[in-house]
């Protein structure tokens, strides 16, 4: 097979494949109360220093679910710097608020 051949197929199978990891961050009976909210980030210098996100649309209620995407472009963008600079898609979603539930007196 031809380098240029072989680099293609090597090309195409590292970038051809899209990344998607879901972690659900809260306990199982938190219900997402929103939409999701979303913001491209990056990770600087391999991601050594981490990329903050504070939520404003989440009153006090913490986070329900939290997803992180990785398209083609995010990861020749990636490719091409080495990984010294990583973007990546943040979405989440806010919990539902808790009922209080008052003692019985």
């Amino acid at each position: 097979m031809p380098p240029r051949i072989r680099i293609a197929c090597v090309m195409l199978f590292l970038f051809s494949q899209g990344c998607s990891q879901y972690a659900r961050i809260s306990p199982a009976d938190i219900n997402p109360a929103t939409h999701a909210e979303s913001r491209t980030v990056g990770l600087p210098l391999w991601g050594f220093s981490m990329a903050y996100v504070t939520p404003m649309n989440c009153e006090g209620n913490g986070l329900a679910e939290v997803m992180i995407t990785r398209n083609f472009s995010d990861r020749v963008l990636s490719f091409l710097t080495l990984s010294l600079y990583t973007p990546m898609e943040l979405s989440w979603k806010c919990a539902k608020d808790q009922p209080l539930i008052k003692p019985v007196s």
